[in-house]
């Protein structure tokens, strides 16, 4: 299953992010914690009735200067040391 990339819109001063989660294997997917010490397991949110123990890992990089470069995620943008760069799915 190919991996969907996130939405991301600003809106009256709030930034709405749209992640798809049926993907257990993506860069973006649920997990379930037992125990807030513990590492959470990846859900399957098709089986699994999503509760308060579940939370969403989305893995993203911040390390592209290309912003025309796919993947890019150009609302996420970044500024070190004068150099500009943009968050990466």
């Amino acid at each position: 299953m190919p991996n969907k990339p996130a939405i991301i819109k600003y809106e009256n001063d709030y930034i709405k992010i749209g992640l798809s989660i049926t993907n257990p294997t993506g860069k973006i997917r649920v997990k379930k914690k037992e125990n807030r010490l513990e590492f959470g397991e990846p859900v399957s949110t098709r089986k699994y009735l999503l509760d308060e123990s579940c939370y969403i890992e989305w893995q993203i990089g911040y390390d592209n200067p290309n912003q025309d470069e796919d993947g890019v995620v150009k609302e996420i943008k970044f500024e070190r040391k004068g150099e500009i760069k943009f968050g990466y799915e």
